[in-house]
């Protein structure tokens, strides 16, 4: 059962959704970078688990006029795959790069992600359980 906003206890500078707290990183890092600093937050790069709540994080990029902002997603081994191992819907590609330089995932626009090479600086969001 979800907690209303009013039971949801996120830190400070973080927003809660669904259960879980979110932190829209501004800073332009690299992706391996923003894994890094989500783990310095003890939180980790957000893996997205439906239509609501990737569209709750493409508008947290409307400060940056919907600039691209890295997800927790990769491509390793021959699949995508979430840092958190939880299972990954393709269906929210809106657009997918062919090149085996683009592993890693990315907000795209109000249609769905896309991946970009890892190397690139973008924000990201980090994300964490919510404490009661």
């Amino acid at each position: 059962m979800a907690k209303t906003a009013s039971e949801m206890v996120c830190p400070e500078g973080w927003t809660g959704f669904h259960d879980r707290c979110y932190y829209y990183n501004y800073d332009p890092l690299t992706w391996p970078e923003a894994d890094a600093s989500c783990a310095g937050l003890d939180a980790r790069l957000v893996s997205v688990h439906s239509p609501e709540e990737y569209s709750f994080l493409y508008q947290q990029t409307a400060v940056n006029r919907f600039s691209p902002a890295w997800l927790g997603g990769l491509y390793f081994d021959g699949q995508w795959m979430w840092l958190d191992g939880s299972w990954f819907y393709q269906g929210f590609f809106a657009e997918t790069s062919s090149y085996s330089t683009a592993p890693c995932l990315s907000t795209h626009s109000s249609n769905g992600w896309s991946n970009f090479n890892c190397g690139q600086s973008y924000a990201s969001f980090c994300v964490k359980d919510v404490s009661v």
